[in-house]
């Protein structure tokens, strides 16, 4: 329409002039068997920081083959935990692998940084109220 502006809508889970709403990890956790939860913690942790490591190497040397299969490895732990945001980052990385020079996968990796962090935070609070 004439004379009208255009407003584009906030990204879904925002309200106008707020940041996105984050995912809560611990009520994620809360909602998965624990028993599995607590067979896969502990090698989990212990091997995430390595294989951020080498996915951000194989992304760097443009290794398409090595990004997919830490990317699909990834993607498959992390829906154990039911950490969506974290393994939608891991499934966009194992596509773009498939189909792109890795040209955009850099940012896609530091915000599954980010996601691994915060997932972090939530198994050593949810690993400390659940010992037995």
């Amino acid at each position: 329409l004439r004379g009208e502006r255009y407003v584009e809508s906030p990204p879904l889970g925002t309200l106008p002039d707020e940041e996105p709403l984050a995912f809560d990890y611990g009520a994620a956790l809360a909602g998965m068997d624990p028993w599995v939860i607590g067979i896969i913690t502990r090698p989990f942790r212990e091997d995430w920081p390595m294989q951020l490591v080498e996915l951000k190497d194989a992304v760097d040397r443009e290794d398409r083959a090595t990004v997919r299969r830490i990317a699909h490895t990834l993607k498959g732990l992390l829906g154990q935990f039911g950490a969506k945001p974290a393994e939608q980052l891991a499934r966009k990385l194992e596509t773009v692998s498939l189909v792109d020079a890795l040209a955009t996968a850099q940012v896609e990796v530091e915000l599954l940084e980010a996601e691994l962090r915060l997932l972090e935070q939530a198994l050593a609070k949810f690993s400390t109220t659940n010992q037995t």
